[in-house]
């Protein structure tokens, strides 16, 4: 006697830009990288030719939506791409996709929307628009991170409640709540990004260099467990040493001497990575640049704390994101898309000169104001091209792999 069952029906796909973060996320983090800072350039341009842009659809000065969107617009649509990405293969769990994915874009997108147009929107419902995104983040992810249970893992969650909080406390900045103004946001997004790239480059960056070394018969460098954990304690005491100097009117030379700490042991970890040997690979030295880049924060940080030199605090901000974040994330997704799309990890010539105009473009707007003071504007707005020229090959040589399938057949 046989049975008849019946047919077993099909899982229904959700659409390829919501198979898996990275694509709709990394795209956008390309996207706005471009153009907001080509606004940006755009009016520091006019400013500088001593015109005058009168119509404006941003409720804060330029300046200030400057900083909140390239901390909170770009830098968290690469953050939220990456962590999508990895999360399910650090916690072996499915990732987030379809219906889920697509609400996390939305919400992003709405707080692009809201920021950009909030002229001619109440500010309460322009904080809570753009603060939305990273809680949702948070409830995406975090389940589970909890229930792997990997303490290593569960600090992601924290430090993405503290960025979303550093975004509602920009906002209450720009409405004049806060007697310190946007800046103290916009510095503890900073020093929760640095932390970020703290643990997430000392993860990836010695991990991509020793494999690469190791298939062609060199030694990899090892990182001794306490230089590790002691580079990362000390960022995080940097972090809190600057949140208390903010808070409660401390002496600039308590994140100055912070600063200094984090500055050696950054370094010193960075160089038992032995990124001199990945001169002939862009896909790895550019990481370590992007290591470089923050060990070079910490000594700017230090160095305007202790009031060595004339340094300006600016200077530090800037080799943290232009310099760190801007290469770092550009290093970062430039590989997960060649990985997480089926091709060759290997460079071209367009994406290398993209490194090479990242980096470019953060010592230019790092140490340009330093070096020639008078002319500051041009060189800030030459440092801005760069940046944009290299976001444009990015996404030249990436949308096309975002908006395609993997070329392996593998779903994803």
């Amino acid at each position: 006697m046989t049975f008849a069952t019946s047919p077993t029906k099909p899982v229904a796909q959700p659409p390829l830009m919501l198979s898996m973060g990275f694509r709709p996320f990394f795209l956008l983090a390309g996207l706005h990288a471009a153009l907001a800072l080509a606004l940006w350039a755009l009016w520091l341009g006019v400013h500088m030719a001593g015109g005058l842009i009168e119509a404006f659809t941003l409720a804060p000065p330029p300046f200030q939506w400057h900083a909140h969107e390239m901390l909170f617009g770009f830098a968290t649509a690469a953050v939220a791409g990456f962590l999508l990405t990895a999360v399910p293969n650090w916690t072996a769990t499915p990732p987030v996709r379809g219906g889920r994915l697509g609400l996390l874009v939305a919400a992003w997108l709405a707080g692009r929307a809201a920021v950009w147009l909030s002229a001619s929107l109440p500010a309460w419902l322009v904080l809570a628009i753009d603060v939305a995104f990273l809680p949702l983040l948070v409830l995406m992810l975090g389940p589970a991170i909890v229930r792997a249970g990997k303490l290593r893992n569960m600090v992601f969650v924290v430090l993405l409640l503290t960025l979303g909080g550093a975004s509602a406390l920009s906002h209450l900045g720009m409405m004049g709540v806060l007697d310190g103004g946007p800046q103290v946001g916009q510095r503890l997004a900073i020093d929760v990004l640095v932390v970020l790239m703290t643990v997430v480059g000392g993860r990836v960056t010695p991990a991509f260099t020793g494999n690469w070394l190791r298939g062609r018969g060199i030694t990899a460098g090892v990182t001794p467990t306490w230089l590790n954990s002691a580079t990362i304690a000390a960022v995080v005491a940097f972090l809190v040493a600057g949140v208390l100097t903010d808070a409660l009117a401390l002496p600039e030379a308590v994140r100055g001497i912070a600063a200094a700490a984090a500055a050696v042991l950054t370094l010193a970890r960075l160089l038992t990575w032995r990124g001199w040997t990945t001169r002939g690979e862009p896909l790895l030295w550019v990481l370590h640049l992007g290591g470089l880049w923050l060990a070079i924060g910490f000594a700017l940080s230090a160095a305007s704390s202790l009031g060595v030199g004339a340094v300006p605090a600016g200077a530090a901000l800037h080799a943290f994101t232009a310099g760190a974040a801007g290469t770092l994330i550009l290093g970062v997704m430039s590989r997960a898309i060649l990985g997480h799309t089926g091709r060759a990890l290997a460079s071209s010539p367009a994406l290398t000169t993209a490194f090479a105009l990242i980096v470019a473009a953060a010592a230019l707007r790092v140490f340009g104001p330093i070096l020639t003071p008078q002319w500051y504007l041009e060189v800030v707005v030459a440092g801005g091209v760069l940046w944009i020229l290299a976001w444009i090959l990015f996404l030249v040589r990436f949308a096309p792999m975002l908006v395609a399938p993997r070329t392996d057949g593998r779903p994803g």
